[in-house]
């Protein structure tokens, strides 16, 4: 089961869903133009072995929305 958490990150809010496995994480990093839904189909197959990490990146979701977008604000978050 995947809970809603954010994590500050000092400069905004990013909102992500972790499950509560003990097991290795696995990070789903969605692309530009996605948002962490794009993954829910395979989760079925990956839950049962991974400790799953889900974020939304800025501007995205549930996540807050920055003041600029460049890869080097993506990379920072």
């Amino acid at each position: 089961m995947l809970t809603e958490k954010t994590f500050d990150t000092g400069e905004l809010t990013l909102a992500y869903l972790e499950n509560e496995s003990t097991n290795p994480p696995l990070v789903l990093l969605h692309g530009l133009s996605g948002w962490r839904s794009d993954w829910h189909n395979l989760l079925p197959l990956l839950e049962p072995n991974w400790h799953i990490y889900m974020p939304e990146l800025r501007g995205h979701g549930n996540s807050a929305r920055g003041n600029s977008y460049r890869l080097a604000d993506y990379t920072r978050d």
